[in-house]
């Protein structure tokens, strides 16, 4: 209930408490570790990943989110084999494929990162962020007709995506293609209209 209300300081004392009465329970690990990773604990939350037993340890939400504890830490290689692992026991989480793809991105392993976008939106096809990622990560690459497709399939799923419309809009100008570009900057101003940068 306490993580449904968004209330993670109760949900952290209720599923703390709840652990030492039965550290195995899967329930009650994911618990703490959700707690801790919304209250920005992340150093706490990878200690009580420490004490679970091996088989919470193959647990494919716990791996995922303690592997997002360990983005968050900036300790890329750790999240990398986590989510890895995480994926090893659930093949079809469109979230641990699309975490593994911005921690691989962390370390300019770039067609690897793209695998998994690619994953977790043929495992999930309204999964916008992942579209979304995709594009970034093509347009740093500076394959940018691939981007601005993957930009549009973003928009498709997610009209309303603002940080998408604006990115496109970015790219279009820098390829020459200002009237299109208008188009995405006008677009990211009706919806938002106080977006300096567009203006």
């Amino acid at each position: 209930i306490y993580l449904s209300q968004r209330n993670f300081v109760e949900a952290k004392n209720f599923f703390i408490r709840a652990s030492l009465i039965d550290i195995d329970d899967p329930y009650v690990c994911e618990g703490v570790i959700l707690s801790l990773f919304h209250l920005e604990q992340f150093d706490q939350a990878l200690l009580y990943f420490n004490m679970f037993n091996i088989k919470i340890k193959r647990n494919s939400n716990i791996l995922n989110n303690i592997g997002l504890c360990c983005q968050k830490l900036k300790n890329f290689d750790q999240s990398i084999d986590l989510f890895k692992k995480s994926i090893n026991e659930n093949p079809l989480d469109f979230s641990a494929h699309f975490n593994l793809g911005n921690s691989l991105k962390e370390k300019k392993k770039f067609e690897e990162c793209l695998f998994h976008f690619n994953k977790s939106i043929e495992i999930n096809p309204s999964f916008s962020n992942g579209y979304f990622n995709i594009a970034n990560t093509l347009r740093d690459l500076k394959r940018f007709e691939e981007a601005v497709g993957f930009y549009k399939q973003c928009i498709d799923v997610a009209p309303t995506n603002v940080k998408c419309l604006f990115n496109l809009a970015k790219l279009m100008a820098s390829q020459g293609k200002f009237e299109t570009s208008i188009f995405y900057y006008s677009e990211v101003i009706r919806l938002e209209p106080d977006h300096a940068e567009a203006h």
